[in-house]
């Protein structure tokens, strides 16, 4: 596990982050007007030594976690910086659940999104749904000893919607389940996880 410290903030200077073949450098600390933001694979464990605010970039190919320092600073700042790297397709999830599109910064509907999350120390997954991916992990993460990591999301339209395609993916795994939402995270699972 990475640990970065806020003691680097220091030396930074305003960096954009370099594309190699249409990829961002993921484990890299960026500085731009008005704050920092370390770019991270959302399925990878890193603690930061530093209270953060923390975006989801969604691409057609790849999605990245953007923990922002510091908590003071506003989305538009963050969204701004990210619009002068990220393609225009790209989609940026808020802090607060909310979806933006990078092309003309229209905020989509607030949608829900259906979670899969991994505890790797009991190898369980939890399936669930919210409406705040990174608000849900972080509550989650508060009651756990271990890192844990978000494995996929799946947006849908609608809290009903989410309702019923969470139920819907609990009765097609109850065989693995553990208890209440947890799943033993077995090949079946995995295979159905990174087919979505």
């Amino acid at each position: 596990m990475k640990t970065i410290g806020v003691s680097y903030a220091r030396a930074w200077r305003y960096q954009k982050p370099t594309l190699i073949e249409k990829n961002i450098k993921l484990g890299k600390m960026y500085y731009f007007n008005g704050g920092s933001a370390y770019l991270h694979d959302p399925q990878k464990s890193v603690r930061l030594n530093y209270r953060n605010k923390v975006f989801f970039l969604i691409g057609e190919e790849q999605e990245i976690k953007i923990s922002v320092y510091p908590l003071s600073i506003t989305n538009k700042k963050v969204i701004e910086w990210v619009k002068t790297w990220a393609s225009k397709e790209d989609k940026i999830i808020t802090p607060g659940g909310n979806k933006i599109s990078l092309d003309k910064q229209n905020i989509i509907s607030t949608k829900e999104f259906i979670y899969f999350i991994l505890n790797p120390d009991s190898n369980a997954v939890k399936i669930g749904r919210t409406k705040n991916i990174a608000k849900r992990l972080n509550s989650l993460q508060v009651a756990n000893p271990v890192e844990l990591r978000l494995l996929k999301t799946v947006q849908v339209n609608s809290g009903k919607e989410a309702k019923k395609t969470e139920e819907l993916f609990h009765n097609k795994f109850a065989n693995l389940r553990l208890l209440g939402e947890w799943f033993r995270f077995e090949q079946k699972l995995q295979e159905f996880i990174e087919q979505l």
